[in-house]
């Protein structure tokens, strides 16, 4: 979706360039067929000193595709997610091939061949030069090259290391939770990183309380597969508290009470990363929705937001308590 609407943009913008050319098309007769231009030449229209050719043309366009190459780079690398050299190179071509081959076909081949607006005065009888399909297709071809070191440079770009390590624990919290339970939602990433960013307080109302719901909690899943989730589990991507399965009580590893205890110190006021929590999953979502398309669920996304604002819980999905039915605590 990302890159279709780049795409789409990109489009977009060039079309209102040749618009504005367009007014005045003189100013860009080098991109015209030859036999026009020639004629232009003829009619004393063509400014000389604008000519294509010599060392500092060239050195200009080298200089011009290097800077497109990292602005392609930083596009890429922070709004498509690349972090590899082939990630980016392909990602940026791919935009390239995109505008290239719209150019050659809706804007030269159907608009330029077609619209009077780009007829020189003194060439209205060369309509067959105008009509000169052969000659945008082979631009076109010819662009498909000029669009390769522009990708590599881009390549480069997005293959630099972030310096930013919380959106990479982010991306890397994200895929893990993907590949791990690949019926995960959304909704169970705001869980996990909830959690992590406020521990076990939102649990917890009081000690009597805490221990009566895990005692019930430990009868009703004795006869539950808690072997679909891990013993113990991180949360988020800062790894404040650790997720314990309640099946190292239900084995004997631990205790019912040293399980509440540990429960009991991850419920501290103080245990907050911070006061911001609407800001944070603002960018978690953002990441997270880059590394996996398919979480996009509008409805869920306004719901998680609005919870974000209140810093309310949510509880896991539903397609993640039937599928790998959850019982833990949250312990530092």
């Amino acid at each position: 979706m990302t890159f279709l609407i780049e795409s789409f943009i990109a489009c977009a913008l060039f079309t209102l360039f040749v618009f504005l050319m367009s007014r005045n098309p003189i100013k860009s007769i080098f991109n015209y067929p030859p036999a026009i231009i020639e004629r232009c030449d003829q009619l004393g229209l063509v400014d000389a000193s604008n000519r294509p050719g010599g060392t500092v043309f060239y050195v200009k366009k080298i200089f011009a595709m290097m800077i497109f190459g990292v602005l392609l780079g930083l596009l890429v690398k922070y709004v498509n997610g690349c972090e590899t050299f082939l990630c980016g190179a392909l990602t940026a071509y791919a935009l390239w091939v995109v505008v290239n081959w719209f150019d050659a076909i809706v804007l030269d081949c159907l608009w330029f061949c077609h619209d009077k607006h780009f007829v020189i005065p003194g060439t209205e009888d060369m309509t067959a030069a105008y009509h000169d399909y052969g000659f945008h297709i082979k631009g076109a071809l010819i662009g498909m090259l000029l669009g390769i070191p522009s990708a590599l440079v881009a390549g480069g770009i997005a293959a630099i290391p972030s310096n930013n390590n919380e959106d990479k624990a982010i991306r890397q919290m994200c895929e893990e939770i993907h590949d791990q339970y690949p019926m995960a939602t959304l909704q169970d990433v705001y869980k996990t990183c909830y959690q992590d960013y406020f521990g076990a307080e939102h649990l917890v109302s009081d000690t009597a309380s805490a221990r009566l719901y895990l005692q019930k909690e430990l009868e009703e899943c004795r006869d539950t597969d808690l072997s679909l989730m891990p013993k113990r589990e991180p949360t988020g991507f800062r790894h404040r508290f650790t997720r314990i399965n309640l099946a190292c009580v239900v084995n004997g590893e631990m205790t019912e009470k040293e399980l509440l205890t540990l429960f009991l110190e991850a419920a501290g006021k103080d245990n907050a990363f911070d006061d911001n929590w609407a800001t944070e999953w603002a960018k978690i979502e953002s990441i997270a929705l880059k590394v996996c398309p398919t979480w996009t669920n509008e409805p869920l996304q306004a719901e998680l937001r609005l919870a974000a604002e209140g810093n309310h819980a949510v509880r896991h999905s539903e397609a993640f308590r039937n599928t790998y039915h959850p019982h833990y605590r949250i312990v530092k």
